[in-house]
């Protein structure tokens, strides 16, 4: 159970307890900003509080970092859900808070022309389901609509992948 909750971009390793909401794994080196609490109901919640960064003096979320480590968590929580015998359907919500003024950045590396920044103190992307458990591939495909939001607010067309 303690590896198929890692936190979210897994920042030097993890340090996984019970706790009184039911079994949290926390950053070690970020204990308290990048951590999954996974709920007795079966919520899972993954926090990453470092995902803005400050590029010549402009506030940016790398768009190709968060995608990664979205497609490596989400499969992951899946799949541990799946082991404690959590029944679908699983509802995903990602949300980014604190973003106002932020542009999101979508290419490989640090883009010289960013999109205008984020007006909202809030970005939500849409809401995935899974109707059952599947692969990565499966996965891929079930988040794709948020990825598109994201890549949207990057003032792309939709997301690459």
């Amino acid at each position: 159970m303690n590896s198929g909750f890692r936190p979210i971009g897994d920042h030097g390793g993890w340090s996984p307890r019970y706790n009184a909401d039911g079994f949290v794994n926390t950053s070690g080196k970020y204990p308290h900003r990048v951590y999954t609490q996974l709920f007795r109901d079966g919520i899972v919640e993954a926090v990453q509080a470092d995902v803005v960064s400050t590029y010549r003096d402009l506030r940016i979320i790398a768009g190709k970092r968060v995608e990664k480590e979205l497609l490596e968590g989400i499969p992951s929580y899946a799949n541990a859900l799946k082991a404690l015998d959590v029944s679908p359907p699983v509802f995903v919500l990602i949300s980014f808070f604190g973003v106002g003024n932020v542009s999101i950045a979508c290419g490989s590396g640090t883009e010289t022309s960013l999109p205008p920044p984020l007006n909202s103190n809030v970005l939500t992307l849409p809401i995935c389901v899974f109707e059952d458990y599947g692969n990565d591939a499966f996965y891929r495909v079930r988040v794709k609509p948020a990825l598109d939001a994201l890549w949207n607010a990057g003032g792309r067309h939709e997301w690459p992948g």
